[in-house]
């Protein structure tokens, strides 16, 4: 039995290094193609795998897609997890508006090639159906994701409607920054932005 279960965490990861390559050589076609001009045959020249290796995992550009943003919300966990570390915080301190809003402004803001891609999906989402069900998709997971990470017993202290308010605020900005390149713009009116999401915040929290 022990054998069995050795053998399937190798295959297990084995998978995930694949699936990783895979991706991150469709975060590469992404940034020089954009999503929407990437093909299966591009994200394939980029890898160490065969056709065939690729199509067992992915079977589309779209599916990828998932899988990085999926990443994407475990790397931004792990910001948070050495913001609180590095600022001597607690999980509690969290829920100061302030603080809450000083995280957000900073995923706003900040310079990485995920949120170029994030801001291409959202634009491409608005005319593809499979692509905007992909995205409700993303912010399923990216709640239940800060929920676990949260350790949050009342699922429901932060309705659903509230939580879309939140992400379509910030994906706003994000548009803003790597659509219409206004990060340097954005950066110098960091203090306007951050007491709009504070604001946000407070007025989600008085209606809950």
């Amino acid at each position: 039995m022990l054998g069995e279960f050795e053998l399937t965490e190798k295959k297990k990861s084995i998978c995930e290094i694949r699936k990783q390559e895979i991706c991150q050589a469709a975060i590469v076609c992404f940034l020089e193609k954009g999503f929407h001009n990437t093909t299966m045959e591009d994200v394939i020249s980029k890898t160490s795998l065969s056709k065939g290796g690729v199509y067992y995992y992915y079977k589309n550009t779209r599916e990828m897609i998932f899988d990085i943003f999926m990443e994407g919300n475990k790397h931004r966990i792990d910001l948070i997890k050495s913001y609180v570390n590095e600022n001597n915080l607690s999980l509690s301190d969290l829920e100061d508006e302030d603080i809450m809003a000083e995280l957000m402004v900073d995923k706003i803001l900040t310079d990485n090639p995920l949120m170029k891609i994030y801001a291409q999906f959202l634009v491409e989402a608005n005319y593809d159906k499979v692509l905007f069900q992909t995205y409700q998709k993303i912010q399923e997971a990216s709640k239940e994701e800060l929920l676990r990470f949260f350790n949050n017993e009342n699922k429901n202290k932060t309705s659903n409607e509230e939580f879309i308010f939140i992400s379509y605020l910030l994906n706003t900005f994000i548009l803003g920054v790597n659509i219409l390149n206004a990060r340097e713009n954005f950066l110098l009116n960091k203090k306007v932005i951050k007491e709009m999401v504070k604001s946000a915040i407070i007025h989600i929290k008085e209606e809950v």
